[in-house]
Parts: structure tokens; sequence; C-alpha cells
């Protein structure tokens, strides 16, 4: 089973039967690929300013 645990407003939680650790990498890969842009908006709306 590969889990998404990471929400926010272009990126939504999601869960797949894999079957194998092999096919759950990749898959998990694809799917940070494909939201790139929105996972790093939505670490930027996290991360504390710098000094």
């Amino acid at each position: 089973m590969a889990r998404i645990l990471i929400s926010g407003t272009d990126v939504r939680q999601e869960q797949i039967a894999v079957r194998s650790l092999d096919a759950g990498t990749a898959w998990a890969t694809r799917w940070m690929r494909e939201r790139q842009a929105a996972l790093l908006r939505l670490v930027a709306g996290q991360m504390p300013l710098a000094p």
C-alpha cells in the first residue's frame, strides 16, 4: 500500500495498492513529479521566513 499523507490547496491525500516496493516507489516518484510545483508552493507556505 502506498499512501500520500500530504494535503494542501493543490495536493490531496491519496492511497493506492501496489504489487511491490519497487512499484510503490515508482508510483510515488511519478506522483511527486506530476505535482512538483504544487508541493514546492505548499512547502514554501509553511517555511518560516529567514531573519
